[in-house]
């Protein structure tokens, strides 16, 4: 007896137990090639997150250095005996 499948806009004619055993074996392949994508795409996903995690370092490394960078300039300030006097020259 011969049955007729209609599988991803192909059809198929084939006995029972062989359409079974076609379409097992597509199930199956198609199970495998998703499983790819998925991993291709985990991969994809770890970088990016790699990534990420990197710029957010160099980020707050950035941070810190100018608190750092306040802080002294700001202590030098609070700190000094002297006068400070500041201009600019324009020539005219």
């Amino acid at each position: 007896m011969q049955q007729r499948f209609q599988f991803k806009n192909h059809t198929i004619g084939l006995t029972s137990r062989v359409a079974n055993d076609e379409l097992k074996h597509m199930d199956e392949n198609l199970m495998e090639n998703e499983l790819v994508q998925q991993r291709e795409r985990l991969i994809e996903l770890e970088a990016a997150v790699a990534e990420l995690s990197k710029n957010l370092k160099s980020h707050k490394q950035a941070q810190e250095d100018i608190r750092k960078s306040e802080e002294k300039y700001r202590n030098i300030l609070d700190n000094v005996t002297d006068g400070i006097y500041m201009s600019a020259w324009m020539a005219i």
